[in-house]
């Protein structure tokens, strides 16, 4: 008992120093967003975070259909999934070097002994075909005195769970992605619209401006612009289609189809004065609603987690391996009492000397550890400008559109007087086309404009996570 004493005293003696941790880095606490002056100047509402299936609050069927679609069928979503379950199967595999482990074999050695060789030149009285047969129970087992396999298990937990985080935030990324391009391409949709009927005024300008160069009116300088005037709107109908056509592309391949398999979209208004819920305790509860925040926080854990694995390779490893099985040449005999061997081979390592092997290791570790506390901090302040930075665009988005759509009210005012005018014989034929197609650029600005508050909107919705709640 005293050697044994003495042995446990030489091995912790022997011991590699572990190092001092001179790493000084620390989670950055959560910077605080006013969301007081937003409630009270904006489109704001007080409320929670955003629900798990929030598209549903903008009430349109067809947007529901896409993100279900996307969300079913996506590839990135698929390949996130997939690296979920890789990560979850990985910990399942660190999670059984806690356990021991238990086998059994068999095998069969079928020979022939020459008769010149070693054994039968010596003793001819051996047969020449000897077949020895095993049959062995194995077990084995690494005693984790100090919580290397543990550690290492709960690094790989760690990561799992950044896994299934960043899962959540490519759904999200996914979902938000499917939402823009459907307003997109409704905004597209009426622009295209648009297009085609100042196109239409545009041409029938033309028509009076040959007819009075035709009259001695106007001289060719006039036709001359006003063919060119058709020719840029004739331009601009084009790029109204081809952005139609770009936009059905990416709705296509964000729902996981190829570029031209067919939509078959209803054109929708975009909900253009929605109020967005705001929490009032943003800053308390952001961590657990992004994911990408939840999933840095698992990797810091994950780092830390390998920094006392890393340690526990300091310490002595002990590792049992036994062996129990029948052994025999003669198959007839394998069952008997005779035929029974059993090894038992217990074993120690004890690292004295490794050329700065372990120190370095440990050193990775904690570097390791680092970079993920500076990389939470870094997307943590990005995170909190994210929410604030889309708080003030969604904000002005509004107030511009509250400007546009008076402007349009101006220029529908006009436009009804240039008619009332043409019609009295006040004014000529071309008052009341110019008076309409300003209208129709108002109307494309207030399109422009609807769209960038929804698109603000949606990126609020991003900021804020989503819906996730980790």
């Amino acid at each position: 008992m005293q050697t044994l004493r003495w042995l446990l005293l030489v091995l912790c003696a022997g011991c590699v120093r572990i190092p001092e941790n001179e790493g000084r880095c620390a989670l950055m606490p959560t910077p605080s967003v006013n969301v007081q002056d937003a409630l009270h100047n904006g489109p704001f509402v007080s409320g929670d975070f955003p629900a798990c299936s929030w598209w549903e609050e903008w009430d349109d069927p067809q947007l529901d259909e896409l993100i279900a679609i996307a969300l079913a069928d996506n590839p990135s979503l698929k390949q996130a999934e997939a690296r979920l379950q890789t990560a979850e199967q990985d910990a399942k595999i660190k999670r059984a070097s806690l356990f021991p482990m238990l086998g059994l074999g068999g095998e069969a050695n079928l020979q022939h002994l020459a008769k010149n060789g070693f054994f039968r030149a010596f003793a001819p009285s051996i047969p020449a075909g000897v077949n020895e047969y095993t049959l062995e129970l194995n077990f084995s087992y690494e005693f984790d005195f100090w919580g290397k396999n543990r550690n290492i298990f709960q690094a790989a937990l760690g990561l799992s769970k950044a896994a299934e985080a960043e899962a959540a935030g490519v759904r999200l990324i996914i979902s938000t992605a499917v939402a823009a391009a459907y307003f997109q391409y409704q905004a597209d949709l009426q622009k295209f619209t648009l297009a085609k009927n100042q196109y239409e005024l545009t041409k029938k300008r033309s028509r009076l401006t040959q007819l009075r160069s035709g009259g001695a009116l106007d001289d060719n300088t006039a036709l001359f612009d006003a063919d060119a005037t058709l020719l840029l709107q004739q331009k601009l109908l084009l790029l109204a289609e081809q952005s139609l056509l770009i936009d059905e592309h990416e709705l296509n391949m964000l729902l996981g189809r190829g570029p031209d398999c067919p939509l078959d979209l209803e054109a929708h208004p975009l909900p253009s004065r929605a109020t967005v819920a705001l929490p009032t305790q943003l800053s308390c509860d952001l961590l657990a609603r992004r994911p990408d925040l939840s999933a840095q926080i698992h990797r810091v854990e994950a780092a830390a987690h390998l920094i006392g694995a890393a340690k526990a390779d300091f310490y002595p490893s002990v590792d049992l391996m036994a062996l129990a099985g029948l052994d025999t040449v003669f198959i007839r005999r394998i069952f008997t009492w005779n035929s029974v061997a059993a090894v038992a081979a217990p074993a120690f390592n004890l690292p004295i000397f490794t050329a700065g092997r372990l120190r370095a290791q440990l050193r990775q570790k904690e570097a390791l550890f680092q970079e993920a506390v500076e990389g939470y901090n870094t997307l943590l302040l990005q995170a909190v400008r994210e929410v604030a930075d889309q708080i003030v665009l969604l904000q002005k988005a509004d107030e511009q559109l509250i400007v546009q759509e008076s402007v349009l009210r101006k220029r529908e005012e006009t436009n009804a007087l240039a008619k009332r005018r043409f019609e009295v014989g006040l004014r000529g034929a071309f008052d009341p086309i110019d008076a309409e197609l300003a209208l129709l650029n108002q109307e494309w600005g207030l399109i422009d404009q609807a769209f960038i508050r929804t698109y603000s909107a949606l990126k609020l919705i991003q900021a804020l996570g989503g819906g996730f709640n980790g």
